[in-house]
This record gives C-alpha cells, sequence and structure tokens, in this order.
C-alpha cells in the first residue's frame, strides 16, 4: 500500500510511465512536483484572479458590442422609417398620377362619342332636307304636268279614248306598262297627297323640333374622323346627282313637250280640212239631235287624241323609272318612319333594366315589373379567404325610386337614328335609381361574417430572415382586415348600379401591408447579409448544440464598418468562444451527484470534466466562417472526460463512500459491484481525499507499491489521484466497518480481489471516480 509521504516516489512514477499524458496535463498544478501547499494555494489564487481578470474585460468588451450593435440598430430602424415615408409619398404620387390619366381617358371617350352622334344627327338632318326638297320639286313637277280633268266626260267616253290611241300607245311603250300606269298613278297621287301632307311632314316637323333640336342642344359639336369621311362622300355624290337630274329632267320635258305641240297642231289642221271635204246636202237637213250627237263624237275624238299625246309623254321608260323610283323612295321613307315611331315609345333590342331584358318593351311595362324585381333583389358578397355571403332586399329595404331615369334613357335613344343607334351601341344597360335605409345597410354589412373581428387577420409586411445558412425575403401576408367604411361604400355603391355581386378584394376594401416581397431595399439588404454568411455550423454537446446559422452568426459575429458594410469580426468570433466555454466546461467546476444512497453532494475537487482550448477553437471557427462550411464538429479540447452529455460523468463510474466504507462500480447506468473497502487512516493523516471527482489515470496488473516502509505487491492497480488508487490486498481478510481508523491504508482504496477484478474489466483511463 502507498503513502503520500513514502520515499519510493521517483521508482513509482519511473514504473508508470505507461499513463497517459493526457492524464499527467489535466492534473495541472495540484500535481506539480514538490509545492508545499502555501505555494500551490498562492497559484491557485493568482489562476483564479487572472481568470476573474479575464472574465471581467470580457463582459466589458461584450457590453460596449451589444451598445455599439443596439445604436447601429436603431439607426437601421430610422432609416428604414425614413424609406416607409418615402415610398409612401411616391405611391400616393403615382395613384393621383393614375387618377388624372383616367379622367383624361374619359373625357376623351366623351368627347368621341359625343362628336359620332353629332356627325350622324347631321347627317340625318341633311338627308330628311334633301329628301323633303326632292318631294317638293317631284310635286311641283307633277302638279305642273298634271292631265286635265275631264269633268263632263263619262267612263265611256274616257274608254273610247283610249281605244282610239291605242296603236299609237303600243309604239311608245312595250305592252303591259299601260295598265301598270293606270294602277300605280292613283296611289302616287294619293300616297303624296295623304302621306307627304299629314304623316311625313307632321313627324319631321315634330322630331325635328323635339328629338332632333333637343339633341342639338344637349350633345357637342365633335365629330368621329371614319364617320365624317363617309358623310362627306354622301354629300358629294347627292350634289353631283342632283344637277344631272334637273338637266335631264328640264331637257326631256322641252323636247316632248315641242312634240306634242306639233301632233296637236297637226290633228287641228286634219280636221279643219276634213270639215269641208265631209260636208254633203244630206247635212243641211240633219236635227238639232243629230248636230248635238256630232259634236259631242267630235269633242270625244279630240279628247282621246290629247290623251294619247299625253300618254305618249309620260310613257316612257325614264319617266316609268322616276315614277317607281319616287313611289319606293316614298314607302321607304315612310317604313323608316314608322319604326322611328316605334323606337319613340320602345326600348331598342339589348336593353337591360335592373338585370332583365327589356328588348322592345314600353315605359310601363317596364316599370310595372319593377317593384316585383327589387322585392326580390339579392346582393353576393365575396370576401377574401371566406364563403360568399347574401344581403337581401328586406335586410336594407331594397326599393325602386322613380326618377324618370327610364323616360331619359328612353329620349336618348334617338330613335330618328335608329338603324345607326342599333348597329353601334350593342347591349345597353340601363342604371335606374334605387334606394336603402342607410341604417339597415350598415346594420346588414355589420353582421357579415367577414366583418368580424375574430375573422380579421391583420397584414404582416414583406420581411428578411434566416433561411439555414443564408437569409431570404419572405412574402408579406395580405391578411383579412377590412376597412369598414371602405366596405360600407363599396356595398352601397353596389346597391345604387342595382349589382348582384361586389367582391370586396376587387373593390378595394382590405388593409395593405406596406413592405411586398418585390422592396428593393429590401433584397438589397438581403444580398449584403449573404455576403458575410452561408456557413452552418453545429457544435456538439452531447445531448445539447449550438448552431451557427445565418441568423446567429449575423448576429453575434458580424459587425458593420464605417463605410456602412458587413464584415466578420474576429473580436467578436473570440468573444464567442469564451462564451461557450463559460457555458460547457465542467473541468474544475462544482459538480452535482446522487448517491446510491440517494442523497445528493456536491463535489468540489477533483480533475475530471471538458475544458475548451479557447485559441485553438478560435482559429478553427474563423477559418470554417471564411470558408463558409456547412458541418457538425467540436470544439478543441484541452481536457476532457467520457460523458458530454449536460452531467458529464454519464453512467459508468466508480463510486466510493469514506463514511460508509463501501465501493460501488456502475456500467451503463446498472450496478456490477458492491463491496466494503477500506480506506485511509485519518488519525495517521493518511485519509483518502474526499469531496471530488477524479479520473482513472492507468490500468496496471502484478504490480509492486513500495513506500517508506513497506513494498506490496499487487495483482490490480488502478490510481486515479496521483498516488492513491484503488488495488486488491490479500493481506486483509475482513473489510468495511471502522476498521480504517486504527488499521486504515495509506490513502488508497483496498478491495477485496474478486471485486477489484470485476472493476477493473469494467473501467477504462478516464472513469471518473467519485469519493465523497
Amino acid at each position: 500500500m502507498t503513502d503520500r509521504k513514502h520515499t519510493g516516489r521517483d521508482e513509482h512514477i519511473s514504473e508508470s510511465s505507461r499513463y497517459s499524458t493526457s492524464r499527467q496535463s489535466r492534473r495541472g498544478s495540484r500535481y506539480r512536483d514538490k509545492l508545499s501547499p502555501e505555494a500551490a494555494a498562492q497559484l491557485k489564487k493568482q489562476e483564479k484572479e487572472k481568470a476573474e481578470e479575464d472574465k471581467n474585460r470580457a463582459k466589458a468588451q461584450a457590453a460596449e458590442l451589444k451598445k455599439q450593435s443596439k445604436e447601429a440598430s436603431e439607426e437601421r430602424k430610422r432609416q428604414e422609417k425614413e424609406r416607409q415615408l418615402r415610398r409612401q409619398e411616391a405611391a400616393q404620387g403615382r395613384r393621383q398620377a393614375d387618377e388624372r390619366s383616367q379622367q383624361r381617358l374619359t373625357d376623351r371617350e366623351n368627347r368621341r362619342r359625343q362628336r359620332r352622334e353629332e356627325l350622324a344627327r347631321q347627317a340625318w338632318e341633311e338627308s330628311r332636307q334633301r329628301r323633303q326638297q326632292e318631294l317638293l320639286e317631284e310635286a311641283q313637277e307633277a302638279e305642273e304636268n298634271e292631265l286635265p280633268e275631264p269633268g263632263w266626260e263619262s267612263e265611256e267616253i274616257v274608254a273610247e279614248a283610249a281605244a282610239v290611241e291605242t296603236d299609237e300607245a303600243e309604239e311608245a311603250m312595250p305592252a303591259g306598262d299601260e295598265q301598270e300606269l293606270v294602277e300605280e298613278e292613283p296611289e302616287e297621287d294619293e300616297y303624296l297627297d295623304e302621306e307627304d301632307e299629314s304623316d311625313v311632314d307632321e313627324y319631321l316637323d315634330e322630331e325635328d323640333e323635339s328629338d332632333v333640336g333637343e339633341y342639338l342642344d344637349e350633345e357637342g359639336s365633335d365629330a368621329d374622323d371614319d364617320l365624317e369621311v363617309e358623310l362627306d362622300v354622301d354629300q358629294e355624290l347627292d350634289e353631283e346627282d342632283e344637277p344631272e337630274e334637273d338637266e335631264y329632267l328640264d331637257e326631256e320635258d322641252e323636247s316632248e313637250e315641242d312634240e306634242y305641240l306639233d301632233e296637236e297642231e297637226k290633228e287641228e289642221d286634219l280636221d279643219s280640212k276634213k270639215e269641208p271635204c265631209g260636208e254633203t246636202h244630206e247635212n243641211e237637213e240633219k236635227t238639232a239631235g243629230e248636230e248635238k250627237a256630232e259634236e259631242i263624237a267630235e269633242k270625244k275624238i279630240s279628247l282621246g287624241a290629247r290623251l294619247a299625246a299625253l300618254a305618249r309623254k309620260w310613257l316612257t321608260r325614264r319617266n316609268l323609272a322616276i315614277a317607281g323610283g319616287c313611289i319606293l323612295a316614298v314607302a321607304g321613307i315612310s317604313a323608316y318612319s314608322v319604326r322611328a315611331v316605334y323606337f319613340s315609345r320602345h326600348f331598342y333590342p339589348g336593353t337591360v333594366v335592373f338585370g332583365q331584358d327589356c328588348s322592345e318593351k314600353t315605359i310601363e311595362e317596364v316599370r310595372a315589373s319593377l317593384d316585383e324585381l327589387a322585392a326580390g333583389y339579392q346582393l353576393t358578397v365575396s370576401a377574401r379567404e371566406a364563403e360568399d355571403e347574401v344581403i337581401t332586399a328586406s335586410q336594407i329595404d331594397f326599393r325602386y325610386e322613380d326618377d324618370q331615369g327610364l323616360e331619359q334613357t328612353m329620349k336618348n335613344q334617338l330613335c330618328v337614328l335608329w338603324p345607326i343607334m342599333q348597329l353601334v351601341r350593342g347591349e345597353q344597360k340601363v342604371v335606374i335609381r334605387t334606394g336603402c335605409d342607410e341604417e339597415k345597410l350598415e346594420a346588414a354589412v355589420s353582421g357579415l361574417s367577414a366583418m368580424q373581428k375574430d375573422n380579421m387577420r391583420t397584414p404582416k409586411d414583406a420581411y428578411l430572415a434566416a433561411d439555414d445558412s443564408l437569409f431570404k425575403v419572405f412574402p408579406e401576408d395580405p391578411g383579412t382586415a377590412l376597412e369598414s367604411e371602405s366596405v360600407i361604400s363599396a356595398i352601397r355603391l353596389a346597391v345604387k348600379k342595382d349589382q348582384t355581386q361586389v367582391d370586396l378584394e376587387e373593390a378595394d376594401c382590405y388593409l395593405k401591408p406596406e413592405i411586398f416581397e418585390d422592396d428593393e431595399e429590401l433584397n438589397a439588404e438581403k444580398e449584403a447579409r449573404n455576403a458575410v454568411v452561408g456557413a452552418h455550423i453545429t457544435y456538439d454537446f452531447g445531448d445539447r448544440q449550438e448552431v451557427l446559422d445565418a441568423e446567429s452568426i449575423f448576429e453575434k459575429l458580424v459587425t458593420t464598418t464605417t463605410n456602412g458594410k458587413y464584415v466578420l469580426d474576429p473580436d467578436k468570433v473570440r468573444s464567442y468562444v469564451f462564451e461557450l466555454a463559460e457555458k460547457y466546461d465542467t473541468f474544475g467546476k462544482v459538480h452535482t451527484f446522487t448517491t446510491s444512497f440517494g442523497s445528493t453532494v456536491e463535489l468540489y475537487d477533483g480533475d475530471y470534466g471538458w475544458q475548451i482550448a479557447g485559441e485553438e477553437t478560435y482559429d478553427q471557427l474563423l477559418q470554417d466562417l471564411k470558408e463558409k462550411k456547412e458541418e457538425v464538429i467540436e470544439p478543441v479540447y484541452s481536457y476532457r472526460g467520457v460523458c458530454r452529455d449536460t452531467d458529464d460523468i454519464g453512467g459508468t463510474y466508480v463510486e466510493i463512500s469514506i463514511e460508509a466504507q463501501n465501493m460501488w462500480c456502475y456500467q451503463n447506468g446498472e450496478l456490477m459491484v458492491d463491496t466494503p473497502v477500506v480506506t485511509g487512516n485519518p488519525n495517521k493523516n493518511n485519509e483518502t481525499p474526499a469531496g471530488g471527482v477524479w479520473a482513472i489515470d492507468a490500468k496496471m496488473t502484478d504490480y509492486v507499491l513500495v513506500g517508506e516502509d513497506y513494498r506490496s505487491p499487487v495483482d490490480y492497480w488502478m490510481p486515479f489521484n496521483g498516488n492513491i488508487g484503488i488495488h486488491d490486498m490479500q493481506t486483509r481478510g475482513v473489510f468495511g466497518g471502522q476498521i480504517y481508523l486504527y488499521a486504515g491504508s495509506h490513502g488508497c482504496v483496498n478491495t477485496p480481489l474478486d471485486a477489484v477484478r470485476e472493476i477493473y474489466n469494467i473501467v477504462s483511463i478516464g472513469t471518473p471516480v467519485i469519493v465523497y
């Protein structure tokens, strides 16, 4: 059995050269050769003071760096706030510019529409005046060339006159034309007399004075370029046609009139010549009745000749074409007028009122169904991330209000231009005036599910955050929070416009984030940060880990230079390593241990534990950060234990109780050995050191323990505290109890052979030994 005071120390150290060098260095100042207790205490005190001074200096540096970081953060926040204000002002300016641009486009479209309608009106007015002038001219011409009424002649005379001139008429026109003329002339005269004087003139007067005149007052003077070109062409054609037609009529009338006069003179000469030649003696003896009959016959012949001449004048292809054209023109104007009058009281096809097709319906017919439609009105409200909801007419007291809107719509149809209007207008939705109870409307809106506070999620700005080893811009969250006033306004407007669907998102009723994913400053900040981060380092501490990802690297190890650039700060890296050592080192620190009796003891002494080598770990970390490595590593240790968990003693250890004079050996948490022992004799100043955790330094067999007054061979030797160790003592027959007080060892733990053999096979160099 060895003794701390034995003289064979040099021999023991020589024979123990197989001990682990790491375990020799772990002892530190405790095991320095030939140091007096006072010198050792003084050295330990100096080391403690130096460690305390280093710790205070590191804390001061950390506080200063934290203060600088806080100031830099506040400056960044101030700059960010200024940028947000500038963005808001720019957005406001863009919105105002968009509104002005939209107003200009609306004004321009209105002017173009007014210009087209005005030109269409002018075209119609010119056409109407031209047609009216043509009708007047044709009426005058017909009046000048009108046949004399026979008056006293009977139908038989007319028929006989027609028979006389049949041969001559056949030469002037083809077969069938005479009958057509006889049938058409009365219709034409009747149509001109009745339709022109009544419907047409009355219609022209009424329309000119009402629709067209009012249209001229209300509409503008602009015109569309394409329509202007088309109307100019029509006007030129009319101006070219009119002189030619008049000239042709004049020439033809003069020629035919001369021909008629010549033929009439010839017939008169012929009659005068026949009169003396046909005279006989018998004529002198004729009665008065016979003379009257002859006179009537002569008048018949004269009338027939005149009728034949007039027929030859009028029954020509040119006059027949003109007459037919006049008839068709008058018929067309009449049909056009009838249709125009119809659309002065009926809506055009494609007219929609309150969602209902009102094509070719009158105002009275439409108004009759509006109340019924208003009672069934429903407004579907669509909200973000929610199901559609319905507001009914009864909820808001919805009703139709007669504001003469239907009459105004009918008036604006411009019925005199009905063909053009039907071509250009397409479907026409008529907005009628409707009303509702304002308080009930607000109550209905407040009752919507989307308006409940629990269903509103506040919008969130896009933000920059770490995503593993790099920073990433995360998109904004639009949320579901609604602006109450905007919702009420949007629904009120939809009700006024008779809409049946309103989308609150399209109506711009939601609160909006201020910063979006594509924000330039946010993305620039991301690129600047990613230039200095990129590593992902995980320090393994058994049941704990320390992770250096993009966020922790930027917050803990990066600083901002005077020119605003981000760089790795070596001082911050060194401070971080110091913090790791303070947090995870166990060497030289108190261990809390639960004994086999269930009690807890504090262990202040010993040489077991873990200690990080600061400089080596700093160099390793700085290099890994620069190379942007992604790895799981351990710090560089100057002292190591066998377990790196929070309880670094682990599940395999040797426990020795001085008071109980007993020793236990656990393997992976399971009790393997429970044996009595004999420890050092405290009465001879050879007590076994207690109150600490030590590590087994070596394992040897067949070893000889040499002291000042002894030489003891042993089968198993496991030193853990310098020359203090566990070994067998075969000269002892009894262990445990109070033996150590009068026959104790020189400081070692004497153990029965079987027990020490089993312990030897379980433990290894570095296994902790707890003595209390």
